[in-house]
């Protein structure tokens, strides 16, 4: 069985000491020209792959950033995760990815096992991790939390306003002649879904248009929500013209099953 080439194997081949070969490999220090190359060549003629696990260990350094995302199957999260990956491609920082599947324990664990593979620094996509959890992993790394807004992590967040894009969906639907709009709402347990539901709301308010909890349907970001929206609410005989969706998955899913106007705010994830 052929064994990996060492540190040792290199140093060996070249005829510098191990330290210079460190050197050169990290490099940390100057090395003479002639060593260098020399290094080098014998890097080259053993095909020495460096082990990073242990490069890290002796560093401290992993040059690794964990990501944290939501659905990793979303168009919209996909468009961030691929924005965040190429910022990355300009460093010297590789990716660790990560699926918190809008399950909170799930997205904690997701989070906990990045800290412990020692990334040195952390992208949270959206989600629900508890604030003051996220607050201990910002005073241990680098962090940066998209799609939230976190009172008690303000230069450390990214995000748009859910609330305003519920709003002007519902109006865009209103000011059109509908009186009767469903909202296909994301999972409420999460806070963009309920900013957005609350954006609902408030524009029925303002159009002087009573709320009525029948054409409120409550889904979970996905295609198949949408869809099983539109269909219970069609076997009810609901009477409605229109849909705001809370995200463009379940904008298509609501499209399946009815032709009528189906709107969702540009933020949709």
């Amino acid at each position: 069985m052929k064994t990996k080439a060492t540190i040792q194997d290199i140093a060996d081949r070249a005829g510098v000491s191990i330290s210079t070969v460190s050197r050169v490999l990290r490099g940390s220090a100057p090395v003479a020209e002639n060593k260098r190359l020399a290094v080098q060549e014998a890097i080259a003629t053993l095909n020495y792959q460096p082990n990073l696990f242990a490069s890290s260990l002796a560093s401290g350094q992993s040059r690794t950033i964990g990501i944290l995302t939501q659905d990793i199957s979303s168009p919209v999260l996909d468009l961030m995760l691929r924005s965040v990956l190429q910022g990355l491609d300009q460093s010297d920082y590789a990716p660790i990815i990560a699926d918190g599947y809008w399950q909170a324990q799930r997205e904690q664990a997701a989070v906990q096992l990045l800290l412990n593979l020692q990334v040195d620094g952390l992208v949270v996509v959206g989600g629900s991790v508890p604030e003051p959890f996220l607050h201990q992993v910002a005073e241990r790394l680098p962090l940066m939390v998209i799609g939230r807004n976190l009172p008690t992590l303000p230069d450390h967040c990214l995000y748009l306003d859910n609330f305003l894009g519920g709003y002007q969906a519902t109006r865009y639907l209103l000011d059109r002649g509908h009186t009767r709009v469903v909202h296909l709402t994301g999972l409420l347990s999460h806070v963009d879904a309920q900013d957005r539901k609350q954006g609902y709301l408030q524009a029925l308010a303002d159009a002087g248009i009573a709320y009525d909890p029948a054409l409120v349907v409550q889904g979970n970001f996905l295609e198949q929500s949408g869809q099983l929206g539109m269909e219970m609410l069609l076997e009810a005989g609901v009477n409605f013209s229109a849909v705001f969706a809370a995200n463009d998955q379940m904008a298509f899913g609501a499209r399946l099953s009815i032709g009528t106007a189906v709107v969702c705010p540009r933020m949709c994830r």
